[in-house]
């Protein structure tokens, strides 16, 4: 998934939101918290408990999803400085991610991560999780030279 999506980019995925249901609806519900989560926070966090929810109830979802909607709900949390929220969320999209070796994917986790330390002033932190990213982007370019 795009880190940023332009605006543009949403009108069709809210239209989709308004008349899907089951596995479908779950997958616009967390593309539309994922691209809103910084420009409309509230909506945003919204968005992701009617995803959880679904998932709750029992609408399947591969480890990717559950990954990117962690991480949506995690960056939520942060720019809320609710930092323990956003590190519980870091560790589930992690899990997700990890799951499917889904380089990209923990490379965001690494990124949102450093933005944490980085509002706890845990420098060295910082330093480290930038380099997990690296490493992470590095893996998942690898994967499309092939």
């Amino acid at each position: 998934m795009e880190l940023y999506a332009p605006q543009e980019a949403l009108a069709p995925v809210e239209a989709a939101l308004a008349s899907s249901t089951g596995p479908a609806r779950l997958g616009h519900l967390v593309a539309l918290a994922w691209h809103l989560r910084q420009r409309d926070t509230p909506r945003a966090e919204s968005l992701a408990a009617q995803a959880l929810a679904l998932l709750d109830g029992g609408t399947p979802a591969d480890g990717g999803l559950r990954g990117r909607l962690a991480l949506a709900r995690a960056e939520c949390a942060l720019l809320l400085a609710r930092y323990a929220d956003a590190e519980a969320n870091v560790a589930r999209a992690r899990e997700g991610f990890g799951e499917r070796s889904d380089s990209a994917g923990l490379g965001d986790c690494s990124w949102l991560e450093a933005r944490i330390a980085d509002f706890e002033r845990e420098i060295e932190r910082v330093k480290a999780e930038l380099e997990a990213k690296r490493k992470h982007e590095q893996a998942a370019s690898a994967l499309f030279k092939k």
